[in-house]
Protein backbone atom coordinates (compact mmCIF):
# COMPACT_ATOMS: atom_id res chain seq x y z
CA UNK A 1 0.00 0.00 0.00
CA UNK A 2 0.89 3.49 -0.72
CA UNK A 3 0.32 6.86 1.73
CA UNK A 4 0.50 10.42 0.62
CA UNK A 5 1.91 12.43 3.75
CA UNK A 6 0.66 15.89 3.75
CA UNK A 7 2.87 16.78 6.74
CA UNK A 8 5.34 14.90 8.51
CA UNK A 9 2.97 12.72 11.16
CA UNK A 10 0.26 12.65 8.98
CA UNK A 11 -1.79 9.12 9.49
CA UNK A 12 -4.06 9.62 7.16
CA UNK A 13 -5.10 6.00 5.08
CA UNK A 14 -3.70 4.36 2.58
CA UNK A 15 -4.49 5.33 -0.99
CA UNK A 16 -4.03 2.10 -2.90
CA UNK A 17 -1.44 -0.59 -3.58
CA UNK A 18 1.62 -0.87 -5.68
CA UNK A 19 1.62 -4.61 -7.45
CA UNK A 20 5.41 -5.95 -7.73
CA UNK A 21 4.82 -7.38 -10.60
CA UNK A 22 4.06 -4.48 -12.27
CA UNK A 23 7.17 -2.61 -10.87
CA UNK A 24 9.52 -2.37 -13.94
CA UNK A 25 12.36 -0.67 -12.51
CA UNK A 26 13.82 0.68 -8.86
CA UNK A 27 16.24 3.28 -8.53
CA UNK A 28 18.01 5.24 -5.51
CA UNK A 29 17.95 8.90 -6.28
CA UNK A 30 20.34 10.95 -5.55
CA UNK A 31 19.64 13.28 -2.77
CA UNK A 32 22.93 15.48 -2.88
CA UNK A 33 20.53 17.34 -5.15
CA UNK A 34 17.30 17.85 -3.48
CA UNK A 35 17.03 21.26 -1.79
CA UNK A 36 13.70 20.28 -0.43
CA UNK A 37 14.36 16.85 0.64
CA UNK A 38 16.99 15.01 3.09
CA UNK A 39 17.50 11.50 3.72
CA UNK A 40 17.79 8.70 1.68
CA UNK A 41 15.37 7.74 -1.70
CA UNK A 42 14.23 5.02 -3.95
CA UNK A 43 12.18 5.80 -6.89
CA UNK A 44 10.02 2.68 -8.22
CA UNK A 45 8.67 3.21 -11.69
CA UNK A 46 5.19 0.94 -12.37
CA UNK A 47 5.31 2.54 -15.90
CA UNK A 48 2.10 4.21 -15.48
CA UNK A 49 3.34 6.10 -11.92
CA UNK A 50 6.65 6.53 -10.23
CA UNK A 51 6.35 6.63 -6.51
CA UNK A 52 9.14 7.77 -4.16
CA UNK A 53 10.27 6.19 -1.01
CA UNK A 54 12.10 7.99 1.35
CA UNK A 55 13.71 7.15 4.63
CA UNK A 56 15.94 8.47 6.95
CA UNK A 57 18.35 6.12 6.92
CA UNK A 58 20.18 4.33 4.47
CA UNK A 59 20.08 0.99 5.68
CA UNK A 60 16.20 1.06 5.38
CA UNK A 61 17.04 2.06 2.25
CA UNK A 62 18.54 -0.93 1.37
CA UNK A 63 16.89 -3.48 3.38
CA UNK A 64 13.28 -1.78 1.59
CA UNK A 65 14.86 -2.45 -2.03
CA UNK A 66 16.25 -5.92 -1.58
CA UNK A 67 12.57 -6.98 0.24
CA UNK A 68 10.97 -5.21 -3.31
CA UNK A 69 13.13 -6.84 -5.64
CA UNK A 70 12.34 -10.21 -3.45
CA UNK A 71 8.99 -9.79 -4.06
CA UNK A 72 9.65 -9.14 -7.49
CA UNK A 73 11.06 -12.32 -8.45
CA UNK A 74 8.44 -14.05 -6.71
CA UNK A 75 5.71 -12.28 -7.98
CA UNK A 76 7.16 -12.95 -11.69
CA UNK A 77 8.10 -16.60 -10.93
CA UNK A 78 4.51 -17.41 -9.50
CA UNK A 79 3.01 -16.04 -13.21
CA UNK A 80 5.50 -17.51 -15.34
CA UNK A 81 4.88 -21.19 -13.52
CA UNK A 82 2.78 -23.51 -15.18
CA UNK A 83 1.45 -24.53 -11.88
CA UNK A 84 1.41 -21.41 -9.84
CA UNK A 85 4.45 -23.16 -7.78
CA UNK A 86 6.66 -19.97 -6.14
CA UNK A 87 10.62 -21.69 -6.53
CA UNK A 88 12.13 -18.56 -5.26
CA UNK A 89 15.68 -19.01 -4.43
CA UNK A 90 15.73 -16.86 -1.47
CA UNK A 91 13.17 -19.08 0.17
CA UNK A 92 15.05 -22.10 -0.40
CA UNK A 93 18.38 -20.61 1.02
CA UNK A 94 16.07 -19.75 3.85
CA UNK A 95 15.40 -23.50 4.56
CA UNK A 96 18.60 -24.71 4.19
CA UNK A 97 20.13 -21.92 6.35
CA UNK A 98 18.04 -23.23 9.27
CA UNK A 99 18.50 -27.16 8.80
CA UNK A 100 22.31 -26.48 7.93
CA UNK A 101 23.26 -28.38 11.02
CA UNK A 102 20.72 -31.37 10.24
CA UNK A 103 22.03 -31.13 6.55
CA UNK A 104 25.59 -31.73 7.80
CA UNK A 105 24.53 -34.47 10.16
CA UNK A 106 22.74 -36.76 7.10
CA UNK A 107 25.58 -36.06 4.71
CA UNK A 108 28.15 -37.25 7.61
CA UNK A 109 26.24 -40.14 8.36
CA UNK A 110 25.61 -41.46 4.40
CA UNK A 111 29.39 -41.23 4.01
CA UNK A 112 30.05 -42.95 7.70
CA UNK A 113 27.65 -46.19 6.23
CA UNK A 114 29.18 -46.44 2.61
CA UNK A 115 32.32 -45.37 2.78
CA UNK A 116 35.49 -47.95 4.19
CA UNK A 117 36.23 -47.17 8.06
CA UNK A 118 40.18 -46.16 8.44
CA UNK A 119 41.93 -48.82 8.73
CA UNK A 120 45.38 -48.63 10.95
CA UNK A 121 48.76 -49.69 8.87
CA UNK A 122 51.91 -50.52 10.14
CA UNK A 123 54.91 -49.16 8.86
CA UNK A 124 57.28 -51.34 7.03
CA UNK A 125 61.19 -50.78 6.49
CA UNK A 126 62.68 -52.26 3.01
Amino acid sequence: YYYIMGKKGDTSGQCGEIRTIDILNIRVKDMSQSKSEDGHALIIDTGSAAYHLNTPHKFELEQWREAILCSMQTARETRLSITGACRNISKLIQTFDVDQEKATDEVESFFYKHLPSKKKFQDVDQ
